[in-house]
This record gives C-alpha cells, structure tokens and sequence, in this order.
C-alpha cells in the first residue's frame, strides 16, 4: 500500500540524486568511481519497476552527459580501463 508506494518513489528519487550528485570535469574522482557506480546502476535497472527505472535512466543520462568523453576531453575517461562493465 502506502509504505511500498513511498519506498518506489524513494528509491527512484535516490537513483536521480546518483546522477545530479555526478562530478563535470573532475576526472580523478570519476575515474575512481564511475565503475562501481555504473555496475549499481546497470544491476539495478531490470530488477525495479518502471518508476524506479525512470530514476535509474535520468541517473545514467546524467553521468554520461558529464563524463569525461573525446568530445569534452582528449584524455577521455572512456578510452581507460576505468569502465570495463560497458565492454560486456
């Protein structure tokens, strides 16, 4: 009933906040995380309902949109081993 509406909406606002909490341009700090957070974010998509895998989208919209690419950087995060879950 109303816990479980509350935990869904919780849940998918914390998702987002993953995302809008993402670092522009600092690449230190992403490359030490943006393996672990992409691993959470990717388990957790087919496992939720939709309301929740909304906040899980908007989360990776977001750190794709600031992540370190060749358009943004010619050292790009992308190219590294930091992201080896996008590779399987």
């Amino acid at each position: 009933g109303v816990v479980r509406s509350w935990l869904i909406f919780f849940y998918a606002q914390a998702f987002e906040a993953i995302g809008q909490c993402w670092p522009e341009g600092n690449k230190e700090w992403q490359n030490e995380h943006v393996s672990s957070i992409l691993r959470l974010l990717l388990e957790y998509l087919p496992q939720n309902i939709w309301n929740v895998q909304v906040g899980i989208l908007a989360a990776l919209s977001l750190l794709v949109e600031r992540l370190h690419t060749p358009a943004n950087n010619e050292d790009s995060l992308l190219d590294s081993e930091a992201v080896p879950i996008l590779s399987t």
